[in-house]
């Protein structure tokens, strides 16, 4: 079951973006790197995320790690793991919102304070285990700041430290070297909609109950199905509405930032960030007519999409072939 982990806002010209991350139960071997560390006589096994960010692009990049120990116990009460990215003079990346969910034991992040002169590109997660019951296992999601000054082609890997001076550090002088679990966790890469620079609106087309959307007659895909609530109103995922406006900011559509529109865009975060909060979605007068929740994945009504578009007299829906359109 996908869960919601998050929810980020960032400031970007005088608009804001919003994006949910979201953590999959399963991953695609393809896009993670294994690495086996020997410690207390068995191994945990790191398993972290490839990521790639475009440069320029409004929104973060994200790291997942996952922890698993082959023998029950090689974690114990107390332990610190200390995360390092690698770094390059004032270039570096750094990570915000850490969210942490675990297996037969507990863990947290180290708050800043208590880890002397810490550096900006490292982070630390604490262990807690009373009782030991099988193999643990630890998930580790978390946003990542990039500042611009990073060119294309920047790498950046992810690392145990080794600092014997660290307190309780797990990995307290096992090698000389901080051990690397990936070289590449992040890369920058040129930024690219993939679609030509028009200048002006595009014809867009959507279709019930379909996770692709027609963007001037080129087939573009969706993160998740358009679909029509019990109101028989058309939803589109928040993510999905966040990237398109994206493509429609880099083709130079600027009415998007309009202060009325801005203003209807925020005020769907903050409904979205107090449900976050309070799960109470459904008890707001927006429920299933501008939002709507379903899966854990949070939807708004492609009618409001139009109007922060600044296309509300631009919307048709075909009862026919049931696809909306907006020109």
């Amino acid at each position: 079951m996908i869960k919601i982990k998050g929810i980020l806002v960032a400031l970007c010209s005088i608009m804001l973006f919003w994006n949910v991350t979201v953590f999959a139960e399963q991953q695609n071997t393809e896009q993670y790197t294994e690495k086996q560390v020997s410690i207390r006589n068995g191994t945990l096994t790191f398993t972290v995320k490839n990521g790639e960010h475009k440069k320029d692009c409004r929104c973060y990049p994200t790291m997942d790690i996952i922890i698993k120990e082959d023998k029950t116990g090689t974690l114990k009460d107390g332990d610190v793991i200390y995360f390092e990215t690698s770094r390059q003079g004032e270039i570096y990346c750094q990570n915000e919102y850490l969210e942490i969910e675990t297996k037969d034991l507990s863990a947290k992040e180290v708050e800043e304070e208590e880890i002397p002169q810490k550096k900006e590109n490292e982070f630390a997660v604490r262990i807690s285990r009373k009782n030991i019951n099988e193999p643990a296992e630890i998930k580790i999601h978390s946003d990542i700041y990039v500042g611009r000054q990073c060119d294309i082609g920047t790498i950046f890997s992810l690392q145990l430290n080794t600092d014997r001076t660290k307190k309780n550090n797990l990995f307290s002088g096992i090698e000389e070297q901080n051990i690397v679990l990936n070289e590449q966790f992040l890369k920058i890469v040129p930024f690219s909609t993939g679609i030509e620079l028009i200048g002006q609106f595009p014809t867009l087309s959507f279709t019930a109950n379909k996770n692709a959307m027609f963007w001037n007659g080129a087939k573009v895909q969706l993160k998740h199905n358009v679909f029509i609530n019990e109101k028989g109103i058309a939803m589109i995922s928040f993510d999905d509405y966040i990237e398109l406006s994206e493509k429609l900011y880099q083709i130079g559509f600027e009415k998007m930032k309009e202060e009325d529109n801005i203003k209807v865009h925020n005020k769907l975060l903050e409904y979205i960030s107090q449900d976050i909060i309070k799960d109470n979605i459904e008890t707001t007068t927006l429920f299933q007519t501008v939002l709507d929740k379903k899966e854990d994945i949070y939807y708004v009504s492609l009618r409001t999409v139009a109007m922060i578009w600044n296309r509300q007299n631009n919307i048709a829906w075909n009862n026919d072939t049931k696809t909306i359109t907006i020109i």
